[in-house]
């Protein structure tokens, strides 16, 4: 699975000193990555991130996570692909949303198995939906367990 510099989650500064991260605690950083990160703005991978604006959709202006009538289901099978799609997981334990339709409130929860075989637990909030980009707020439950 290999190293990586240790990223500040919630400032996405590196960690000086230096430090290296490995296993679950790398898959997290990968996965916290992807969360804040819209698709197709990072110029050195254009597939990483979510699509939040819905630039996928037949239409190129959907399906989407921001949306004003946001489906669950096609939400959900966003997150699967994210999930699934970040190097170091090899499947999906758990996956719960949770919307407040009337406060545009998103939760997600959920818990990976990495190729070790370790778990990452984590969830993902959004306040306002519509409001600004990089909703998602990402948070990684710890300590890993194997």
């Amino acid at each position: 699975m290999g190293y990586a510099f240790k990223i500040d989650p919630l400032t996405n500064d590196l960690i000086i000193p230096i430090e290296w991260v490995s296993g679950a605690e790398l898959v997290a950083q990968r996965l916290n990555w992807r969360f804040r990160t819209q698709k197709g703005e990072w110029l050195l991978d254009l597939t990483m991130g979510l699509d939040y604006l819905g630039e996928d959709g037949p239409t190129g202006v959907g399906p989407g996570i921001m949306t004003h009538n946001p489906d669950l289901g096609i939400i959900r099978a966003l997150f699967v692909d994210l999930l699934m799609g970040t190097e170091g997981v090899s499947s999906i334990e758990t996956l719960t949303l949770d919307f407040d339709r009337r406060a545009r409130h998103l939760t997600v929860d959920f818990r990976v198995l990495t190729d070790e075989g370790d778990l990452v637990v984590a969830s993902a909030e959004a306040a306002n939906l519509l409001g600004v980009l990089g909703v998602l707020i990402f948070v990684a439950a710890g300590p890993f367990v194997a």
